[in-house]
C-alpha cells in the first residue's frame, strides 16, 4: 500500500509543475489607490497610459519595457483596466462617466501602445512591450501551446482604419525580462472591438524565462494641424495561457481517443474522460473550429471543411483548463 500511494504522489506533482504563466490574466496585482467614493457609489479609475515603473509597481510577474527611436522618449504608455472602471470621469451634476470594457478573463486586463510622431520633422516611433513570467524555463525539443485574447481599445474611426487595422503584435520568447527575445509568432488585431482569441503552436528552441509581447507600429500616416502627425495604436491583451504539446514522460496515459487518424471522409470522433470542450487548429496556431464534446462519450468532429494536411485537436475541462493536444491528419478522399 505504500508502494502505491506513492507512485500517485509523484503523477499529482509532474501536472502541478507543469510550465505555465504565472500572471497570464493579469489578476495578480496591486491595484493601489484606484477605488473613490462618489456619493454612495464606488467607481474605479482605470491606469491609463502610466509610465513602465508604475505598471511594474502594480503588476507581479510582468515587466513592462519600451522601444523607441527617440532618445528623449521616457517608458510609458501602458495601461491597467479593471472591469467597469471609469476611464474619463468628470464631476459634473450628474457625473459623466464612460466605462471601461469587460475583460476577456477574470476582473482586469491590460493595453500596450504602437505610436508614430512626426513633431516638426523629428521623428519617434515607439513600440511598447510586456514579459510575462514562466513558472520555469521552458523545455528544448518540447512542443507548446499559447492562447490568448487580443481587442481593439475604442471603435475605429473609419480615418484610421487602414492604418489601425495593419497593427498587430509580435510574440517572443526572452531570457530578460525587458527585452522581446526570440520571435514565434505575430498576431493581428481584429477589425472590433470584441475580444477575440488567438494561438500559436512553436516549439521551444531555448530554456526561456519570459514569453514577451510587443506592439507593432506600422508605418501609415495620417497628417494633422498641418505640420504635425501623431498616432496611437491601443492593443488590448488577456489570458494568456501556456499548454504543452508533447511530454517528456511517456509513460503517462492519454485520457482521450482519437478516431480515425487520418480520416478521409471528414469525420472524426473523439472519446475524452474529462473532456467538455475541443479546438481544432492549423499548424499555425489558427482556430478552425470549436464545439462542446461530453465526457466519457463518443462525440463526432465534423472536418469536412478542412483542407488535406495536418491539424490539432485541443482538449479542455469544462472550466476552460487544458487537458491534452492531438495530431490528426485530414487526408484526400
Amino acid at each position: 500500500m505504500r508502494k502505491i500511494s506513492l507512485i500517485l504522489i509523484v503523477c499529482i506533482s509532474y501536472y502541478s509543475e507543469a510550465q505555465h504563466i504565472l500572471n497570464g490574466s493579469f489578476e495578480d496585482i496591486i491595484p493601489g489607490n484606484w477605488d473613490y467614493q462618489l456619493g454612495e457609489n464606488t467607481y474605479y479609475n482605470c491606469a491609463h497610459n502610466i509610465p513602465c515603473n508604475d505598471f511594474n509597481a502594480y503588476m507581479k510577474n510582468c515587466t513592462a519595457w519600451e522601444e523607441a527611436s527617440n532618445e528623449f522618449i521616457e517608458c510609458g504608455g501602458h495601461g491597467i483596466f479593471y472591469k467597469n472602471c471609469s476611464f474619463q470621469f468628470s464631476y459634473s451634476n450628474p457625473p459623466v462617466i464612460q466605462w471601461g470594457n469587460i475583460p476577456a478573463d477574470g476582473d482586469w486586463y491590460i493595453h500596450i501602445l504602437g505610436s508614430i510622431s512626426y513633431p516638426n520633422e523629428q521623428d519617434a516611433v515607439v513600440e511598447d512591450g510586456i514579459c510575462l513570467d514562466f513558472s520555469e524555463p521552458l523545455q528544448i525539443g518540447k512542443e507548446y501551446l499559447l492562447t490568448y485574447y487580443i481587442k481593439n481599445s475604442a471603435p475605429i474611426p473609419a480615418t484610421y482604419a487602414n492604418a489601425i487595422h495593419s497593427t498587430y503584435v509580435n510574440i517572443g520568447l526572452s531570457h530578460s525580462s525587458t527585452g522581446f527575445g526570440e520571435w514565434i509568432g505575430s498576431s493581428t488585431t481584429p477589425n472590433d472591438t470584441n475580444w477575440i482569441q488567438q494561438s500559436i503552436t512553436f516549439t521551444a528552441n531555448t530554456e526561456a524565462k519570459y514569453l514577451s509581447v510587443q506592439a507593432h507600429t506600422p508605418l501609415e500616416i495620417i497628417p494633422y494641424h498641418g505640420t504635425h502627425t501623431h498616432n496611437i495604436y491601443p492593443i488590448c491583451l488577456d489570458n494568456f495561457v501556456l499548454s504543452e504539446l508533447s511530454s517528456v514522460d511517456e509513460h503517462i496515459v492519454s485520457q482521450s481517443t482519437l478516431y480515425p487518424n487520418p480520416t478521409s471522409n471528414g469525420e472524426l470522433y473523439i472519446e475524452s474522460v474529462n473532456g467538455h470542450k475541443v479546438m481544432v487548429m492549423d499548424v499555425l496556431g489558427r482556430i478552425l473550429h470549436r464545439q462542446d464534446i461530453y465526457p466519457k462519450h463518443k462525440s463526432l468532429i465534423d472536418v469536412k471543411h478542412l483542407e488535406q494536411g495536418n491539424y490539432i485537436i485541443h482538449i479542455l475541462e469544462k472550466d476552460g483548463n487544458s487537458i491534452e493536444n492531438k495530431k490528426f491528419i485530414k487526408s484526400l478522399n
